[in-house]
């Protein structure tokens, strides 16, 4: 039976040090702060019963990070699988331009590759969003992302990404008139279903 993950990013240094964005060479691609990598640190053991396959995140710094433990974990506990993190631009947080003049730069791959080691680079991507957008197209990329996702395997895959993307995904999955539930740092969340088609999932919280 197919599963999804869905994981919104630990705590970002930014919101506890609003000086950080006045420096930084990349503002808008803020790492975590000691108590997002507390939480990503956390988070990760309490998945590692789980046949995960794939883990795919969004870009940021904050989303890999986040990723990361979850990666290595299952890796050490595997006995050196070779799970890696699959960067997804279709993954991108809710490009808004009130939130950023221009689309929003994250850190170079290689720079990634110093933060993050356990990057795909074989990993092409399904989707490049377009900047900016409004809530009605953040909420159809997510969707498309959301069904291409899903074709890649019958097993458990799992996606870190930002509130109004895994929002977006949620809308697509589950059945018409669903409430959908509020995102917090940190907080996962199962869709399950019995064949592939999208109306057909139902929320299991695991945590």
């Amino acid at each position: 039976m197919p599963t999804l993950l869905l994981i919104r990013h630990a705590h970002r240094l930014d919101f506890i040090q609003p000086e950080w964005f006045e420096t930084a060479a990349y503002p808008y691609d803020p790492p975590l702060s000691a108590l997002g990598w507390q939480q990503a640190l956390e988070l990760a053991p309490k998945l590692l019963h789980l046949p995960i396959e794939r883990i795919f995140t969004s870009p940021y710094l904050r989303t890999l990070q986040t990723a990361y433990p979850i990666a290595a974990g299952i890796n050490r506990v595997r006995q050196g699988l070779g799970l890696k993190l699959c960067i997804e631009n279709g993954l991108r947080e809710w490009l808004h331009r009130d939130w950023s003049p221009t689309l929003p730069e994250t850190l170079p791959l290689a720079e990634k590759m110093l933060q993050v080691s356990l990057i795909d680079l074989d990993y092409t991507g399904i989707f490049e969003p377009q900047y900016p957008e409004t809530l009605a197209m953040v909420n159809i990329r997510s969707q498309q992302v959301a069904e291409k996702i899903v074709e890649f395997s019958n097993q458990c895959m799992v996606i870190v990404a930002h509130k109004h993307t895994l929002s977006g995904m949620l809308t697509a999955l589950l059945p018409a008139n669903s409430k959908i539930p509020e995102f917090l740092p940190a907080m996962a969340l199962v869709l399950t279903s019995g064949d592939r088609s999208m109306g057909s999932w139902q929320i299991t919280e695991i945590l």
